[in-house]
């Protein structure tokens, strides 16, 4: 903006200085503090996902199985979060199919975007196999449990249902109304069904954060930890239930070998 020469700048670098050049290196130092500011993001019990998205991130085409699912109920990219793009590209080498799905819509948040009991939820649409399933949303438009978590914390949330354990993700979408920007507005909640045989380096990449928690966890348990040890659980059972409870399962068959 000429409040400093460039001579200034000339002098702390090896090449010449150009406003080029400026932009250029200060995109490499945003990207580099991105990363370097990187934390695990505990986001609910069941769910802990590693925020590492850089800036060259933002422009990168974003297709596969989640994002072609999110496309087809109309929610596009820029109504997500940059951590849950990355969580969702992830997650997206473990899903092999999308069996069902419902598209909720929330009203009724506060001016900071957060529930309050007067916070609604309605269904928009269901598909698959949960087209037939009653849900307590049609009867009951209060929003409440995991749904009113996934919508406070704004974060995927990948599980097992309480009542009947299928395999879920649910994927938080902002608004896409200028005149209520970054506020969740869209709920799409997925029946999945996991791949079997994933790679060992591509499922500790889905885990995210949660895979430090499962092997701390395991650690304590005075078990030498090595990363095959994930094998020996089912693919629904470490990513639908808690570390504590994955680590409980690692822990348990490795002493039943002795």
């Amino acid at each position: 903006s000429g409040l400093l020469p460039l001579d200034d700048y000339d002098a702390e670098g090896t090449q010449p200085a150009t406003p080029a050049r400026l932009v250029e290196d200060l995109t490499d130092a945003l990207t580099r503090a991105i990363d370097e500011l990187a934390r695990p993001i505990d986001a609910i019990k069941h769910q802990a996902k590693t925020v590492t998205v850089g800036t060259s991130r933002i422009s990168e085409k974003l297709e596969g199985i989640l994002f072609d699912t999110l496309a087809a109920y109309q929610i596009s990219a820029s109504q997500l979060i940059n951590r849950n793009i990355l969580v969702l590209k992830n997650l997206q080498h473990i899903v092999s199919e999308i069996k069902g799905a419902i598209l909720y819509r929330i009203g009724g948040l506060n001016l900071l975007g957060e529930p309050t009991d007067a916070t609604t939820i309605e269904i928009i649409r269901k598909d698959g196999v949960l087209k037939a399933i009653p849900s307590r949303v049609e009867t009951d438009h209060s929003l409440k449990g995991t749904k009113r978590i996934v919508a406070s914390q704004g974060n995927v949330y990948i599980a097992k249902g309480r009542k009947d354990e299928r395999s879920i993700i649910i994927i938080p979408a902002i608004s896409a109304d200028a005149t209520t920007p970054s506020r969740i507005e869209f709920l799409l909640l997925l029946h999945i069904g996991f791949k079997q045989n994933v790679a060992l380096p591509l499922k500790i990449k889905a885990l995210g954060g949660k895979y430090e928690n499962i092997k701390n966890i395991v650690q304590e348990n005075s078990v030498a930890w090595q990363d095959e040890l994930l094998e020996k659980v089912p693919m629904e059972e470490i990513f639908g239930v808690s570390a504590e409870k994955v680590a409980e399962m690692i822990v348990a068959k490795v002493a039943a070998k002795r």
